[in-house]
C-alpha cells in the first residue's frame, strides 16, 4: 500500500472513531435523563438531601418505574395532598406544615409499600425517630382514592366522629399543632387491584435541627420543577383512569399486565368509523386491550361498521352497543368468531337481530 493511501485510511479511522466517541456520550445521556427518578433529584440538592436518600436505600418495600411513588411526575403531583391538608389546616387555625426531604423519601417509601399489600396498613418501618435524624413525634395517614382532593376529604371528614367514639385518628393528624413538616408520596402500583385507586401516603413530623430541605409547599413544588425541566420530565401527571387516543378513551385496568378497557369513544356521534385495536400505546406504554365497558359506543348511530381489531377481549358491557345502526355490521378476528359472538350478540349489550356479526380475517 502507497504511503499515501496508507495516509488516507488512517485519516478516515480517526475520523470515524471520533464521530463515535461524539456520538455514544450523547446516547448514553439521553438514556439515562429518561429513568432520573427521587434518588436522583436528592442527589441533585446535594447534602440536604443526604438523608432522604438514605430513606429510599434503606427502606422496605421502595420501587422504581412509572408507578413508584419514586417517579419524578407522581412526586411532583404528590404535592397536590400537602396542598390540600393545609387548606384544611387553615380552617382550623394551624399553621401550615413545610415539606422536608426526608419526609418525601419516607412518604414515598410507605406509599410503595403500601401500595403493594392486598389490605390498605402501615409499614411501621420507620417508627419514631428509627434513622435518628432527631424527630421527637411523627403520624401518618394512608389512603386509596382517586386523587389528591378526595384523599384529604375523607381523613377530615372524621372530624365528626369527635363525638361518637368511632376513627379519629386521620383527622388528628391533619390538624396536629405538635407537627410542623410533612412528607407525600403517590404510587400508582397496584392501581386496577385497588379499585382503580393510588396510594397516598402523608407522613408528619416535628422540626429536625438535622433537617436542612424543609420548604413551603409552593416553594418545594419550584425546586423539584426546576430540577425536573432540567432533566426533561414533565409534571403533568397522566391519570390512569382516563387516557386518550384515536377517538377513544381507555382505563388501565392492570398495571403489571398492561391491560386496558376501552371506556368510550371520545368523537362525535356523527363519526363513521369505529376500530378498537389489539394493542394501543399510552404515554410510552403498550397496552393489551382486554374489554370494552358499558355504554362505550352508545347512540354512535352513524357508524356502519365496527371493526373489532382486539384478540384478547374477555368482556363487553352493558349497553355497549345500545342504539348504534340497526343494521350495524360487526367485524371480528376470525379467530374469534365463536367466542365473541357470545360477548356481543347477546340483549345485554344492545344487539339487534337486524345486526351483522362477520369474523374476518384481518390483513
Amino acid at each position: 500500500m502507497k504511503k499515501s493511501t496508507l495516509r488516507r485510511f488512517v485519516s478516515i479511522i480517526l475520523a470515524l472513531t471520533m464521530m463515535l466517541s461524539l456520538m455514544i456520550p450523547a446516547v448514553t445521556a439521553s438514556a439515562a435523563s429518561s429513568e432520573k427518578d427521587a434518588r436522583d433529584f436528592f442527589k441533585y440538592v446535594g447534602d440536604e438531601g443526604k438523608n432522604a436518600l438514605e430513606v429510599l436505600n434503606k427502606a422496605k418495600g421502595v420501587k422504581s418505574g412509572s408507578t413508584s411513588a419514586t417517579n419524578l411526575t407522581n412526586m411532583y403531583a404528590a404535592l397536590e395532598l400537602a396542598e390540600q391538608v393545609n387548606t384544611y389546616r387553615k380552617q382550623e387555625g394551624k399553621s401550615a406544615l413545610k415539606v422536608s426531604h426526608t419526609g418525601m423519601a419516607m412518604a414515598m417509601a410507605n406509599a410503595d409499600w403500601s401500595a403493594s399489600q392486598s389490605n390498605l396498613k402501615h409499614s411501621g418501618q420507620f417508627g419514631l425517630d428509627s434513622y435518628g435524624y432527631g424527630y421527637s413525634t411523627r403520624g401518618e395517614n394512608l389512603a386509596w382514592a382517586k386523587n389528591a382532593a378526595k384523599a384529604a376529604k375523607a381523613w377530615y371528614a372524621e372530624k365528626q366522629n369527635l363525638s361518637n367514639g368511632k376513627e379519629t385518628g386521620h383527622y388528628e393528624n391533619m390538624v396536629n399543632s405538635k407537627f410542623t413538616e410533612c412528607g407525600v408520596g403517590l404510587s400508582k402500583i397496584n392501581y386496577a387491584s385497588h379499585s382503580n385507586n393510588y396510594t397516598y401516603c402523608q407522613v408528619y413530623q416535628d422540626t429536625s435541627k438535622k433537617e436542612n430541605g424543609t420548604y413551603s409547599v409552593s416553594n418545594y413544588k419550584k425546586k423539584l420543577k426546576a430540577y425536573m425541566d432540567s432533566v426533561g420530565v414533565s409534571t403533568s401527571f397522566q391519570d390512569n383512569a382516563s387516557m386518550q387516543k384515536d377517538g377513544l378513551e381507555y382505563k388501565v385496568t392492570n398495571t403489571s399486565k398492561k391491560y386496558v378497557t376501552v371506556v368510550r369513544a371520545t368523537s362525535s356521534t356523527s363519526i363513521k368509523k369505529i376500530l378498537v385495536p389489539d394493542t394501543v400505546t399510552l404515554n410510552g406504554t403498550t397496552y393489551t386491550v382486554t374489554a370494552i365497558g358499558a355504554s362505550a359506543f352508545e347512540n354512535y348511530n352513524n357508524v356502519p361498521t365496527l371493526a373489532i381489531y382486539a384478540e384478547h377481549l374477555t368482556s363487553v358491557g352493558k349497553n355497549a352497543i345500545k342504539g348504534m345502526k340497526s343494521d350495524l355490521e360487526i367485524k371480528v378476528p376470525k379467530s374469534k368468531g365463536d367466542d365473541y359472538k357470545k360477548l356481543f350478540c347477546n340483549s345485554k349489550t344492545g344487539w339487534k337481530s337486524t345486526m351483522k356479526y362477520t369474523p374476518v380475517k384481518w390483513k
